[in-house]
């Protein structure tokens, strides 16, 4: 029996072509794996599973990516299962041994085909005919040029070339014009215009207001730009300039605190875009009608949604939008979205980063960028094959099309360092590169008792565990997983080193002993791993699912929820304290571990730039700040509770969600640091 073929269990219908669970109006997409997972158990009802059956049909025998994934997907099952139905029971799991589907599927009868009993009677007519006409198309076809080859590109040609960084590149109706965003060093980011008719003109400024202004699209008559804008003191706005009068109409809110999207019809009648409302302040894709005073419909994440959209953009039939979304498991795949139905099917997976999506202006497929092992990549995608076809340059961000044939991106091949800052100079200097070269360096871990630096490297064409002295001579890679690894963090013994990895569809703890090189993946139970940390005596390792902290034995075998009103990356202390940062910067908290009970504020007046843009010392805290484009490294002290600014950078210096860690016998500083903050825009064109 085929795993396409549509049931019910109980009162909810699985639809596995558009992986789709539905009660009612009530709809929850799904990973396809998951959903071929619970059609498996269907077609084997009432019979227990083993899972050694599932990983051999669903994940064809590879049990190091079904293993920990198969998990994971019964885990989602069963959550969305229970929001339907909260009092039955659809899934037991035998222990040791496998799953049963405790809910006889009643199988959906497909709806009766008109034409069924006349194709019927025709057919044997029709074959010898059919049989003729097969024999012309395949001597057609070996005759034929062959129509599937890669597309060709053209040498990407430089548009923009100016001090700074010039982002989101939008071109008029007309080919005329290219709007973008120019982010110049230490001055708010304004819209600009430039003619690219003669391209010697000075760009110009569009909009000199206090707001951040990006992701502009045009009006299908070039008249005005939509766009969103951020303020610290208004928050987040979907805005229209129009370009005659220069006059600002407000359309929508958006999530002050993360990026967004906006994405207009092709009739210029629907406005598409990742926002808020008062109602609900989780993120998703709304529609508003422009001629009309009602206001924007939310299209997605309408309940208890574990997802978080992105980018957003029409079909060119206006029938469907393409989303890229931010995933529990801490992947950014792209969904297509009918709108008529809501009906959504996933449309990639494995991605962990998505940089811009855009419709083709006639043709049903997408451009859209993405991150691998420290680069940026372009790709095209067929959306109903799902064929994808590679840009042959990298640094492709935010890309767009302008026809038929030209794409624009903005450029970005900043390459990343371990820079360090030597904390007691008598002369304050700028951040040095302690480890630079044309591979990429990242999340840097230092350990006093072994005298080695952690860090991720591409050196190998990956993202891979390496090791190194402070010297950076004798590099020794560890891993060879070939997946995308972050966070590293060294036991205070020096022997082992915990760390995260990102599969095509799951987040992983891992742990690795330095010497031996024994690689052990803990089966936590959770979704999603942020950065970990070591308890004092190694034993365990304290890591967040994005909601809580949670304290893991090093074996796996036992985890245990620490914090009960949020944490996402802690440290412990020598006091026995544990230390640690909430979403949406909200702070420092303190935890006694032997009355995990009593949470208290350490730091209430720091808005961290992420969860683990600081680092824990006996003295005080070493953090990132960020106000706007005020880029600082800061200290608290433990002894006079003062905070000092320890060196400002220019704009983008550092990385805020790749951490910090400290070297003590130097008094250094060690953060992952941009080495170039130019980003400019080109443009390729298919042959």
């Amino acid at each position: 029996m085929s795993l396409n073929k549509s049931f019910k269990l109980n009162q909810c219908e699985v639809q596995p072509p558009e992986n789709i669970i539905s009660m009612g109006e009530t709809k929850l997409t799904l990973q396809p794996k998951f959903i071929e997972v619970l059609a498996f158990l269907a077609q084997q009802y009432p019979n227990l599973v083993t899972r050694e059956q599932i990983i051999d049909e669903i994940w064809d025998g590879n049990f190091y990516v079904g293993e920990k994934a198969l998990t994971n997907a019964i885990w989602h099952l069963r959550k969305s299962l229970k929001s339907f139905d909260a009092n039955v029971e659809f899934i037991e799991t035998i222990r040791k041994t496998g799953y049963k589907l405790l809910i006889e599927p009643e199988y959906i009868k497909p709806k009766q085909d008109l034409n069924k009993s006349f194709n019927i009677v025709w057919s044997h007519t029709w074959s010898l005919y059919a049989l003729g006409l097969f024999a012309l198309i395949f001597i057609g076809f070996i005759s034929w040029p062959d129509g599937n080859q890669k597309t060709q590109f053209s040498k990407p040609v430089l548009v923009t070339q100016y001090p700074g960084r010039e982002l989101y590149p939008s071109v008029s109706p007309d080919g005329r014009y290219l709007a973008f965003s120019w982010r110049q060093m230490n001055r708010n980011i304004d819209l600009y215009l430039k003619d690219l008719s003669q391209p010697d003109l000075a760009s110009r400024n569009l909009t000199h207001s206090k707001f951040r202004e990006g992701r502009t699209v045009w009006a299908p008559d070039g008249s005005a730009l939509y766009y969103y804008r951020r303020s610290s003191k208004i928050g987040c706005q979907v805005v229209k300039k129009d370009l005659q009068t220069s006059m600002v109409e407000l359309l929508g809110n958006c999530d002050s605190s993360s990026s967004s999207s906006v994405a207009l019809s092709k009739d210029g009648l629907l406005l598409a875009y990742a926002g808020i409302s008062d109602k609900n302040t989780d993120k998703a894709i709304y529609l508003k009608e422009l001629n009309s005073d009602l206001p924007a419909k939310r299209l997605t994440c309408l309940q208890n949604c574990d997802y978080t959209d992105e980018s957003v953009s029409f079909s060119s039939d206006q029938k469907y939008l393409a989303i890229s979304r931010n995933t529990e498991s801490g992947h950014e795949d792209i969904f297509i979205h009918e709108i008529s139905s809501g009906i959504e099917r996933r449309l990639t997976s494995g991605y962990l980063d998505i940089r811009g999506l855009d419709w083709h202006p006639s043709e049903n497929k997408l451009i859209f960028a993405a991150i691998e092992h420290g680069k940026r990549y372009g790709f095209e995608i067929d959306v109903d094959s799902a064929e994808l076809v590679k840009l042959p340059v990298s640094g492709v961000s935010f890309p767009r099309y302008s026809d038929e044939k030209t794409i624009y991106y903005h450029n970005w091949q900043i390459d990343t360092s371990i820079m360090h800052v030597e904390l007691d100079a008598q002369v304050a200097s700028s951040p040095f590169p302690l480890l630079q070269s044309e591979f990429n360096f990242r999340y840097p871990n230092y350990s006093i008792s072994s005298k080695q630096l952690a860090m991720i490297s591409n050196e190998s064409g990956y993202d891979e565990l390496w090791i190194s002295g402070l010297d950076g001579i004798k590099k020794q890679q560890l891993t060879q997983l070939k997946q995308t690894i972050k966070n590293p963090v060294w036991s205070h013994d020096g022997k082992h080193i915990a760390f995260i990895v990102n599969t095509v569809d799951s987040n992983e703890l891992y742990v690795i002993n330095v010497q031996t090189q024994n690689l052990k993946r803990l089966d936590t139970g959770l979704v999603f791993h942020n950065k970990p940390s070591w308890s004092g005596d190694n034993q365990t390792i304290y890591v967040s699912d994005n909601t809580n902290l949670h304290q893991v034995s090093v074996n796996g075998e036992q985890v245990k929820q620490l914090t009960q009103n949020g944490g996402n990356y802690g440290v412990e202390t020598s006091a026995g304290e544990l230390i640690y940062s909430k979403g949406g910067g909200k702070g420092l908290w303190r935890l006694p571990l032997i009355a995990p009970t009593q949470e208290r504020k350490l730091l209430a007046n720091i808005r961290l730039p992420s969860s683990t843009g600081w680092q824990y010392t006996d003295k005080g805290i070493y953090y990132f700040n960020v106000k706007g484009n005020d880029y600082r490294l800061s200290f608290y002290n433990f002894e006079t509770q003062e905070h000092k600014d320890i060196i400002r950078v220019p704009e983008r210096s550092f990385s805020r969600t790749r951490g910090m860690t400290y070297v003590p016998e130097n008094n250094w500083l060690l953060f992952t640091g941009y080495e170039s903050p130019q980003v400019d825009i080109k443009r390729i064109t298919a042959k």
